[in-house]
């Protein structure tokens, strides 16, 4: 309601309107009923957001080409940009292969995760797989990002280090975008 509100008297007083998408549907409703992203709370979110805002609007940032594309599917028909915030690697490297973990089950693997600590992301899952996989004890997990559930996953990934799953503590924390690149080149 606000943002279709804000909407109308932009337009009443001739002034452009730009929006942005940094929040999905099932964002929101997943934050409040545990729901896919197929579900019709979800589509009738968007027809809501379409309908009522991003289509009176003049044009459309998007931080990703996900959200972007994810737009153009859902019907948006005003023009979109993709300004991107996140974390580029110049050059994009190729791996090192000679420092990652050899097969025959040494060294360590370390694994990322970079996000909000959210519902929406399920990050609880990576925790749930370590149960299940015959390399748990090589693996080192980070987990970069805070958010509400972020006690909650710390609990679940100690859970795991007492029971001895895990060998490695799991990492959580939150860095800035120049610590970033040097982490995820660490990453297997």
């Amino acid at each position: 309601p606000l943002q279709m509100r804000t909407l109308k008297i932009a337009k009443k007083l001739g002034k452009p309107c730009i929006a942005t998408l940094h929040l999905f549907p099932q964002n929101v409703i997943t934050n409040l009923f545990d729901v896919g992203g197929e579900h019709f709370l979800n589509k009738a979110l968007m027809y809501f957001w379409k309908k009522g805002t991003l289509n009176g609007c003049d044009h459309i940032h998007c931080p990703s080409q996900t959200a972007a594309d994810f737009l153009r599917r859902s019907g948006v028909t005003v023009p979109i940009s993709v300004i991107s915030n996140g974390i580029t690697l110049e050059g994009r490297p190729e791996p090192d292969f000679d420092k990652l973990p050899s097969e025959d089950g040494k060294g360590v693997v370390n694994i990322l995760t970079i996000g909000r600590n959210a519902r929406e992301k399920d990050q609880k899952i990576l925790l749930e797989a370590m149960n299940f996989s015959k390399h748990a004890g090589r693996i080192q997990l980070l987990f970069a990002g805070k958010g509400p559930l972020r006690k909650k996953l710390e609990r679940q990934a100690n859970q795991l280090f007492e029971r001895g799953v895990l060998k490695h503590k799991v990492i959580f924390g939150f860095y800035s975008k120049t610590e970033l690149p040097e982490i995820i080149r660490k990453a297997y």
